[in-house]
């Protein structure tokens, strides 16, 4: 239900006219998508480091 929620509030604000807020929000997601790749990746390390 909260994936559903998120989807439709981000989906509405990348529908915006505004072109600000869009390009801002464009620039935030893509900041977000590299976090969640580098903690992706260092939890990877991490596993490999400490044999889990």
């Amino acid at each position: 239900k909260t994936g559903v929620l998120l989807k439709r509030s981000s989906y509405s604000i990348y529908k915006t006219p505004d072109l600000k807020t869009a390009s801002e929000f464009r620039s935030t997601m893509a900041i977000i998508s590299l976090l969640k790749s580098w903690i992706k990746s260092a939890k990877l390390a991490n596993a490999q480091t400490m044999h889990f």
